[in-house]
């Protein structure tokens, strides 16, 4: 009898402990796919298309570059997603290599002007990959100046990395800092105008092939015109652009 009572308890000392280690193998279990669950999001945030001056603020070697644009209230406007932009990013070696004296002058708070048109030289509106950028000859920067391009070559620099994505435009590194020309151009730059955006901006095509847009600083008006496409054909962009 006792012998029988024996074997009761120990096939219930068995059960239980058979729950208790299935109980933790599932705690276990749960743990893990909420780490994974943890990974694999913060995974897809790095690896998320974000707006340009996020990008760029993510690659140490346009610090420079970002630190300028915040000091130019420039930085928000590449954040807008409702609009597009192509960047021609100087790396912070090309800064090393820019007049330091000019440098220290264009970040002096009261030159904030002088600032905003040396940044927005490297500004284009639309989303341009570098081979629509190949072989046009002319760009029209958001500050009404015009970029020239030879050979693949913008402005005499080197594109360095090209055809990062952002939500709103693409940012091509590149190893010089550019100039803007003392005057704004009279010129019809041809302008390629890109096609097939990853997010809809506020541009809205009418019959005659217009493109109306905004882009650039905040305030101001500047008009883009040009001919170009990957594709050819003629295409007039209006926005607004230029120092604030």
């Amino acid at each position: 009898m006792f012998a029988v009572m024996g074997m009761v308890a120990c096939g219930g000392n068995s059960k239980s402990d058979a729950d208790a280690n299935k109980a933790r193998l599932d705690s276990l279990a749960k743990i893990e796919a909420m780490r994974q669950d943890s990974m694999d999001k913060a995974l897809a945030a790095m690896n998320a298309v974000k707006d340009i001056t996020t990008t760029a603020s993510e690659n140490p070697q346009l610090s420079t570059l970002v630190e300028l644009l915040t000091a130019a209230n420039l930085a928000e406007t590449l954040k807008d997603q409702t609009k597009s932009f192509t960047v021609f990013a100087p790396t912070n070696d090309a800064f090393n290599k820019f007049d330091q004296k000019q440098l220290a002058d264009l970040k002096d708070p009261k030159n904030v002007e002088k600032l905003q048109d040396v940044l927005l030289q490297h500004v284009v509106a639309g989303r341009l990959m570098a081979a629509d950028v190949q072989g046009v000859g002319q760009l029209q920067a958001l500050n009404g100046k015009v970029i020239n391009e030879s050979n693949g070559m913008i402005g005499g620099a080197n594109i360095l990395e090209s055809n990062k994505e952002c939500n709103n435009g693409y940012i091509h590194t590149i190893d010089k800092v550019l100039t803007p020309p003392k005057a704004k151009s009279t010129a019809k730059p041809k302008k390629p105008v890109a096609t097939n955006p990853t997010k809809p901006t506020e541009e809205t095509k009418t019959p005659d092939n217009t493109v109306t847009g905004r882009g650039g600083s905040e305030g101001g008006d500047q008009k883009v015109t040009g001919r170009g496409g990957s594709e050819g054909g003629e295409q007039k962009v209006t926005g607004r652009g230029g120092n604030k």
